[in-house]
């Protein structure tokens, strides 16, 4: 991907100049030239998402080939965009197995084994959410963390501290993505008051699901670079630990916070 032109081309459009886009977004303007001109090739999520807030779109918008098809927003979470123009955008379907019957309540047992609930579920996994360009960046960043702590040579490696500050990195990066879940599934649930006892029971179970898809893309990777961490001679200095403790404590505010929004989300 070109960021930089992406950016540029979109901050044009909006108007904007450079120094006008780095206020809103909260960055330098050397930072903001940096990507721009391609001397950072490969920002990170967290600096495309204040760029995205500052010009005034979602993360995906930012992301997209300007040449690539777009599907119609959700006007209605009772009328979501349709498969087919949801597939020729390149969005992601949500594909959710119903629980086992011998794991449920009796009640809700009989409740899975009607029409109406076979019905809800078809409708409701009809849902797309996020885009290919999404999906591709995420896979992206996933990667080239991977290789950085794979390289037994990294310099985020070279010392404890330095691993705990990347390790942080990837903490608030993994948090950014857990919030944009949350944003992604929004649109589909702010009618869900008109929807069935059985679709609002499909609604949460693939909003959960794609919530707790996007929180846990760095997952592995977070637990892995604890582990080298904790295998290294030397400790993080207490400034180092610090932040990455902070990062950690935001991740279970942030979940906290995800949690408390969706539940107003899907009332009961």
């Amino acid at each position: 991907m070109d960021f930089g032109s992406r950016i540029r081309a979109a901050r044009r459009a909006a108007g904007l100049s450079q120094e006008e886009l780095a206020r809103r977004a909260g960055m330098s303007l050397k930072g903001m030239g940096d990507i721009e001109r391609g001397i950072i090739p490969d920002p990170h999520f967290s600096s495309l998402s204040k760029i995205a807030k500052g010009l005034g779109i979602s993360i995906g918008e930012l992301l997209e080939d300007p040449s690539s098809p777009k599907a119609p927003a959700p006007t209605s979470s009772t009328n979501p965009p349709s498969s087919s123009a949801a597939t020729e955008a390149g969005q992601q379907s949500v594909e959710v197995a119903p629980p086992s019957a011998k794991e449920v309540d009796p009640r809700i047992k009989e409740l899975m084994e009607s029409p109406s609930f076979s019905a809800a579920k078809e409708k409701i996994e009809g849902w797309h959410f996020g885009s290919d360009a999404v999906e591709s960046f995420i896979e992206h960043r996933v990667k080239v963390y991977e290789e950085e702590l794979e390289d037994p040579h990294s310099p985020h490696f070279r010392t404890a501290t330095a691993a705990a500050l990347w390790a942080e990195t990837l903490q608030r990066e993994a948090n950014m993505l857990a919030r944009l879940g949350l944003e992604e599934v929004r649109p589909y649930l702010k009618d869900i008051s008109r929807m069935s006892i059985e679709e609002r029971g499909w609604a949460a179970v693939v909003a959960l699901k794609h919530i707790g898809k996007r929180r846990s893309a760095f997952k592995d990777l977070l637990m892995r670079a604890d582990e080298r961490i904790m295998a290294m001679r030397d400790q993080p200095d207490a400034v180092a630990q610090k932040r990455l403790e902070k990062a950690q404590q935001g991740a279970e505010e942030n979940q906290r916070q995800i949690k408390e929004e969706l539940q107003e989300l899907l009332p009961a």
